[in-house]
């Protein structure tokens, strides 16, 4: 007992035999025309030309901006002396702990591989979860990243930048020390802000409207043919 039984059945037969094609093609281009970033901490202007390295897990808490909250894509930029594969993981975390901490792992990457960066240069990762319809909180969450290897001569960090263009971050970062979560802050005068950048599209059960008004407005058109 659907609603689709509601739809007379010379316009079903339209649907079924005329519509899917050109519904797909409507879906996939409002889908990519309706992404959009709710953070971004990436402008060259905003580079303090500083990074942060710890060898534990460590990250930013984040304030959206924007109303979709399904990630598409997360960026994040990082700068290393060294090469190490699968060495380092990504998580993201709510903030529904004791003060505001991090609490409940809502993601975590496979291990992927830390990579030497040249002189004057940063490596940027980007995490394609469009795939996985990955939904962040409807406020805030803490991203963070675990770089194994660094000791002695190797080194590896976040960029520093401040301040975001779109959302926004307070001027401390999440360390966690076995099972605790502390709040720190980057020394030298730097802001504790990372260089990151979240785009997000509608619910899947957004898409699903856009898909039955597109299967409903092309069989319309070509019943009346």
């Amino acid at each position: 007992m659907t609603k689709l039984q509601i739809f007379p059945i010379a316009v079903a037969a339209a649907l079924a035999s005329f519509g899917a094609a050109s519904a797909a093609s409507t879906i996939q281009q409002r889908a990519a025309s309706a992404a959009s970033t709710i953070y971004s901490n990436i402008d060259p202007a905003a580079d303090q030309h500083a990074i942060y390295g710890f060898g534990g897990e460590y990250g930013d808490e984040i304030v959206f901006d924007g109303g979709y909250r399904t990630v598409q894509t997360f960026r994040f930029d990082y700068t290393s002396n060294y090469d190490l594969p699968g060495g380092a993981v990504f998580r993201i975390y709510d903030n529904l702990g004791d003060g505001g901490a991090p609490k409940n792992l809502l993601f975590e990457s496979n291990p992927f591989d830390i990579k030497k960066n040249a002189t004057d240069k940063y490596n940027v990762v980007t995490l394609d979860l469009g795939g996985l319809e990955f939904r962040l909180p409807e406020d805030r969450a803490t991203w963070t990243v675990s770089f194994n290897g660094i000791s002695g001569q190797n080194e590896a960090g976040i960029l520093l930048y401040d301040a975001p263009t779109v959302g926004s971050s307070n001027n401390d970062f999440w360390v966690k020390n076995g099972s605790i979560w502390s709040l720190q802050q980057v020394s030298g005068g730097k802001v504790a802000n990372f260089a990151a950048e979240i785009v997000a599209v509608p619910e899947p059960s957004t898409y699903a409207l856009l898909g039955l008004g597109a299967f409903a407005l092309v069989a319309i058109r070509r019943f009346r043919k």
